[in-house]
């Protein structure tokens, strides 16, 4: 019975090691997959060393494509000279069946520098290019298979895009979805084919992203001096592409950290930390467990010594022990990894384009599924190391399997593990309190009973770049959908709540873009009638819009409060005229609203609303039931009279938020599971340091309970026992937490450092965990009778 109960106890611990690793190794695989997929996946060209990103000082980073053009005609620096601009949700369709897909207009030298490959017919060449040369297009080989069963006959046909007909001439690689890893594309055109030409004409249109190949013999340094003196002399000769239109240059993984790329990296790089640390947990109690074992076996391993074994032969043999669990619970997290992967691929940023076997192939996971768990082998293995070096064979042989009484190395394991506990689950807790913060906060405009209405008329065809004609239409939508008696009333504008909104350089009199760009600038939208109205934002001065002066030129706009005390204070805005963007058109402000949030995670900002019909608007729909029940008789109208509307979508505002706050909530989904595990192991280390205690100290506490101790103090005892480091831990823990929040606090939405409701929460759970793994073995040990306990420490 003895024997048995050795074998399932080693069989036990054993499993338990693996579990750990496993877990940890798991999360940590994941992280490091959707890393690379960020920031580390290269761009296929022959040497990445010599391809670079010019980077204006602009939002995205972007210029103009006539000055990409003068760019490419002008520079001494770079052999070529490449451009994309991303073209979102576009409307493919043939024969009836349409989809959105994401693609780009691209330069005629794109894929050849790039040095891409067709699957089938060929890529954008120069000839491409121009305005006289058919429209052609480049589907990729996902959408090519998932729309058109990979069938080879569509090269030559005519697909349309937002109602333009291109002809596909050509099937990119599965391996190629543009140079954005966070933004696959599914088709390419020529970049004076775009539909609305505006865009390639307008010098203040800065969404062209360039990335250049030097010269040979050209470092960056010299480079960057050739787009200086040339981005100085373009100022000179256009000034409103200045004095902002400076140049750095980028290698991959710094463009790959660039503009609104920088946050998602950020918390990429945390969450990574925040998984490294959860493997130092378990490596912990891994290590705790090890030396637990190897203290319970100093008898057999005194019996090899006294049988003529060296102790380097004891500790190879403890080593390869340690390290067949590091392989078992190594390959376990890997099934584990791929299989979260497989489900959840689509979630994650960037991980949509690579296969998680495909690095294999790039060399990195070979080397950690080899390397990484002799690392395992070799912390978790210190103690065991340490405590045969000490064996003394006279005393190892007399000892029998009683084990030692030394424990202050594993009351350390604990403290450190807790305090890491601390740090792991409160920054968890940060991300979990921003979601909440960020669903409650009072962004300014009413979010009840909104169902928002997407339509985009530019799949009609090209001749809605008439404004008329979209006037007309929107007009017409709009007293549809005013006669259901489920709608109160009925606004339009150019976005959903709380999404992405453009930010502009204003022209105002007395203000100079020139000399102070950053601070002449406003966050815009384009609106119709009535959106004020149905957001509840209360138009404090002036009126609102009207249907006829959304047609172009835009002469008509509201401002918010804080554009007049930006650049009107206390003056009379109504009546003023500026430039809404530079070298727009006179604009007239008409009225002046409250201040409201127009898009998420940025403060009360100077907002420009202008009239204008742009084909592609939101219907903001007030009901007087509930949403998703007018949803349904709005669609059912839809249906019934406008059989033919270009529709994108159509959601509830609570669904739009969803959508809002879908890169918050994958974070603290993320941060939750994190917490768990974190909390999960860390419980297990303190349920087998109380475990061990007990079973190191039954001598002890039989003669304590013989001599009078009650259960309550044994209980005690041990709860103190343990509880110390715990405490220790916590302190530690908070500590670290105060020191971290530096460097994650711009991921945070509105969490302070020192909020109590994140802090108490994470030391209760910490402490109930606490309690809850370590109070059954401690009541167990008081309720024993004093003669089990003695009888059970001389075995």
């Amino acid at each position: 019975m003895y024997v048995f109960r050795k074998i399932k106890s080693s069989l036990l611990e054993s499993f338990s090691i693996v579990l750990m690793l496993a877990l940890a190794s798991g999360a940590i695989l994941i992280s490091t997959f959707v890393l690379y997929t960020v920031l580390f996946k290269t761009h296929p060209v022959e040497d990445a060393s010599r391809f670079v990103r010019l980077s204006a000082s602009t939002g995205d980073g972007g210029v103009s494509y006539p000055v990409y053009q003068t760019l490419e005609r002008e520079n001494d620096s770079f052999e070529e000279l490449i451009q994309y601009m991303a073209l979102s949700d576009f409307l493919m369709g043939r024969d009836g069946h349409s989809t959105v897909i994401n693609g780009a207009s691209v330069s005629g030298n794109f894929f050849s520098t790039l040095g891409v490959r067709p699957v089938v017919g060929r890529l954008i060449q120069p000839s491409d290019i121009n305005r006289s040369s058919d429209k052609v297009v480049v589907l990729g080989e996902s959408v090519w298979r998932r729309e058109f069963a990979a069938d080879v006959t569509l090269l030559g046909e005519s697909i349309t895009l937002n109602g333009v007909p291109y002809v596909v001439v050509g099937i990119a690689p599965s391996s190629f979805s543009g140079l954005d890893n966070l933004a696959p594309q599914d088709f390419w055109f020529g970049a004076e084919h775009i539909i609305e030409t505006w865009q390639i004409e307008n010098r203040n249109w800065p969404k062209f992203i360039t990335w250049g190949v030097l010269k040979e013999g050209v470092t960056a340094d010299q480079a960057l001096q050739d787009l200086l003196q040339l981005s100085a002399r373009i100022r000179e000769e256009h000034p409103n592409d200045g004095p902002s239109r400076d140049f750095d240059l980028l290698d991959g993984i710094e463009a790959n950290q660039f503009g609104e790329r920088a946050m998602i990296t950020k918390t990429v790089l945390l969450i990574l930390g925040l998984m490294s640390l959860l493997l130092l947990v378990a490596l912990f109690n891994v290590a705790n467990l090890v030396a637990v074992r190897v203290k319970s076996r100093l008898h057999e391993y005194s019996i090899f010594l006294a049988l003529g074994a060296n102790r380097g032969w004891v500790t190879r043999r403890l080593f390869l022990e340690n390290s067949v669990l590091g392989y078992l619970g190594l390959v376990i997290g890997f099934l584990v990894a791929a299989g979260f992967l497989y489900l959840y691929k689509s979630h994650l940023p960037g991980a949509k384009t690579v296969d998680a076997l495909s690095l294999l192939g790039d060399g990195l996971l070979l080397p950690v599924l080899i390397v990484v768990p002799l690392l395992y082998a070799g912390f978790i293995s210190v103690g065991g190391f340490v405590a045969v070096s000490k064996i003394n064979i006279n005393q190892g042989l007399r000892l029998g399997t009683r084990g030692t009484k030394q424990f202050f190395g594993r009351k350390l394991f604990v403290c450190f593990q807790v305090a890491l506990s601390v740090a792991i689950v409160t920054v968890c807790s940060w991300f979990i309190e921003s979601l909440r913060n960020a669903h409650n906060m009072d962004y300014g405009f009413e979010a009840e009973n909104l169902v928002l209405l997407s339509v985009n008329y530019k799949l009609r065809g090209p001749q809605f770049q008439s404004a008329y004609l979209v006037i007309r239409e929107h007009r017409r939508l709009k007293e549809s959908l005013e006669t259901l008696p489920e709608v109160e009333s009925v606004g339009i504008g150019e976005s959903m709540p709380l999404r992405h909104t453009r930010a502009t350089k204003v022209d105002v009199d007395g203000f100079d873009f020139r000399t102070e760009p950053d601070e002449c600038r406003a966050r815009a939208l384009y609106v119709g009638p009535d959106f004020f109205e149905v957001m509840g934002v209360s138009i404090v001065e002036g009126r609102d819009i009207r249907f006829e002066e959304m047609d172009y030129p835009m002469t008509k706009s509201l401002v918010n409060e804080a554009f007049v005390e930006r650049y009107w204070p206390g003056q009379v805005a109504v009546g003023r005229v500026f430039k809404p963007y530079l070298n727009g058109p006179d604009v007239e402000v008409v009225g002046v609203c409250s201040d409201f949030n127009p898009e998420l995670g940025h403060p009360i900002e100077p907002a420009v609303f202008t009239a204008f019909a742009q084909a592609d608007l939101v219907f903001h729909i007030k009901t007087n039931i509930r949403t998703e029940m007018a949803k349904v008789a709005i669609m059912r109208m839809l249906e019934e009279k406008e059989p033919g509307l270009p529709m994108v979508e159509i959601v509830t505002l609570e669904e739009s938020f969803d959508d809002t706050f879908a890169a918050m909530k994958l974070s603290a989904l993320i941060a939750g599971f994190i917490a768990v595990l974190a909390l999960f192991i860390a419980g297990y280390g303190l349920f087998a340091l109380m475990f061990h205690l007990l079973r190191d100290h039954r001598n002890e506490i039989g003669i304590r309970m013989a001599i009078g101790a009650n259960r309550g103090r044994i209980l005690s005892w041990t709860m103190k026992e343990c509880g110390v480091p715990v405490v220790w831990g916590l302190g530690l823990g908070l500590g670290v937490v105060l020191l971290l929040y530096g460097k994650v606090s711009d991921l945070l939405f509105a969490v302070d450092r020192f909020d109590f409701g994140p802090l108490a929460s994470v030391v209760f759970v910490l402490v109930a965990v606490a309690i809850v793994s370590m109070i059954g073995p401690a009541l167990r040990a008081a309720s024993r009778q004093p003669i089990d306990n003695l009888r059970e420490a001389v075995k």
